[in-house]
């Protein structure tokens, strides 16, 4: 036993984290013993909420930050993250990786625990609890982090440590933007605008309206490095949770409107490839009719939408999109097919189609344009309405100029299922196609972010039926 100890004791000495965490230290003009009621004046005229940006944080007289950069750079194990609200790489937590193989971690984590958590309690004149969450994040070209406000349980304080190259500026992306809240704390306009400038640390205390979000990389050989986490304290605060979107609906009726026939490609108008069509969906739950309208009806469509006004649709902690909020104009082709969409002949047609009772359903209709920054977001709160509206026939139409879509394009409609972040399915917008999908009540769709790689604005002319009936065993 004694030599044992001996040993541990020994291997102690030998550690290299000593050494390191003695070189890591707060810069002296933000340790200085008068900066608390400095400190406290800017974090309480900061606008849109409380934040402060410390440039130089670090005193780098050793050097440590080009040493934590170079061991965040070479890290071996960055996972892969993305979903509805992000995409970028991102470490695992500092306390789950050994001293030994990452010293510089390591003294940063100490750093965070014995040096700035007792700093910010006493500039801050708040108590924290030991509680310290620290991941490292890399956003690459085309990555994003959207509309959130970090409110999770004791959060507290928000920091991010920017290991950015030196120089950053706004043609590279990746600025954190703090959004302006309405009275019921939901994210408005971008209130401010942050670059990550090497060596800053961030903070901003997190609120019920401390909604904030990373804009994309626009540059492809600089990334955006940085540290960050939260500090947390004893208080808990009530989520502000915002109400589900509501789109009007209505019961399909006898319009006098054009027939199918007039819109679409004669393939679709035949019994024989309708039936097989109605095979593909019972055994898939979804099916994609490419080339479904004839050249002259889309052409007249498309032409329609890109006349037409569009209005911003938020609120952005949940959607960026522009939607057509009136009825289309009923003459022309656009409002002859928007009107064929609200008939029972549309109701008939995707009944044949895909084997579904329709009749005496409720439906809706929506009509979007998709453009760069444009995306969608799943929330908690669209369960209860998700399982309200049962099973959804959803019947999507894709309209524009738009030949290619390569995957960092964004854009894609994807589905996936509640507490669950692997994707069932995706759909690709193709232009001029209809893709049918019959939806569970617990699966949610979303459309990714759509990046600055896009060349042309496109279109989403989407159909629901609600409430539908199916075989539970065989849907999406």
């Amino acid at each position: 036993m004694k030599k044992r100890r001996l040993e541990e004791e020994s291997m102690a000495l030998k550690a290299p984290r000593c050494s390191i965490l003695e070189n890591v230290a707060i810069s002296d003009k933000y340790s200085a013993t008068d900066y608390s009621e400095k400190f406290k004046e800017i974090m309480k005229s900061a606008k849109p909420f409380p934040h402060i940006s410390l440039r130089n944080f670090i005193d780098n007289s050793s050097n440590f930050v080009e040493q934590l950069e170079t061991e965040l750079q070479e890290f071996p194990n960055w996972r892969r993250k993305e979903n509805d609200l992000y995409s970028l790489y991102q470490t695992t937590d500092f306390k789950n990786i050994p001293s030994t193989s990452q010293p510089n971690f390591f003294a940063f984590r100490e750093f965070l625990s014995n040096v700035v958590k007792p700093w910010l309690e006493k500039v801050s004149g708040i108590n924290l609890t030991d509680q310290i969450d620290i991941t490292g994040s890399c956003y690459s070209e085309t990555d994003n982090l959207l509309p959130h406000n970090d409110q999770i349980e004791t959060r507290r304080f928000a920091f991010v440590y920017y290991l950015t190259e030196v120089g950053w500026s706004k043609t590279d992306g990746g600025a954190l933007y703090l959004f302006n809240s309405d009275e019921q704390c939901m994210p408005t306009m971008i209130g401010a605008e942050l670059l990550p400038y090497r060596n800053s640390f961030l903070l901003f205390e997190v609120t019920q309206r401390s909604w904030h979000q990373v804009a994309e990389i626009l540059q492809g050989d600089r990334p955006r490095l940085s540290i960050n986490g939260w500090f947390h304290s004893t208080r808990r605060l009530k989520e502000v949770v915002p109400p589900p979107e509501i789109i009007p609906r209505f019961l399909p009726v006898d319009l006098k409107v054009n027939h199918l026939n007039e819109f679409a490609s004669l393939i679709y108008t035949e019994n024989e490839k309708l039936k097989q069509i109605n095979v593909l969906f019972e055994e898939e739950s979804q099916v994609l009719l490419p080339t479904f309208f004839k050249p002259v009806s889309l052409k007249k469509i498309t032409e329609a939408l890109k006349k037409e006004q569009f209005q911003l649709c938020g609120p952005p902690n949940k959607r960026r999109i522009f939607r057509l909020k009136k009825e289309a104009n009923a003459k022309n082709e656009l409002g002859h097919f928007y009107g064929w969409l609200r008939s029972n002949y549309a109701r008939a047609f995707f009944e044949k189609v895909t084997g579904c009772q329709l009749k005496g359903l409720h439906s809706s209709v929506e009509i979007n344009r998709v453009e760069r920054g444009c995306y969608t977001v799943m929330g908690d709160e669209d369960a209860a309405k998700s399982k309200e509206d049962g099973y959804i026939l959803e019947i999507h139409f894709f309209f524009g100029d738009l030949i290619d879509f390569p995957a960092d394009v964004g854009g894609s409609i994807y589905y996936v299922a509640k507490d669950d972040e692997e994707e069932l399915m995706r759909i690709n917008p193709q232009m001029n196609s209809a893709a049918i999908i019959f939806k569970e009540a617990d699966v949610f769709s979303f459309i990714k972010y759509v990046t600055h790689k896009i060349s042309n604005n496109f279109y989403i002319i989407s159909l629901r039926y609600y409430n539908v009936e199916g075989d539970e065993e065989n849907v999406t």
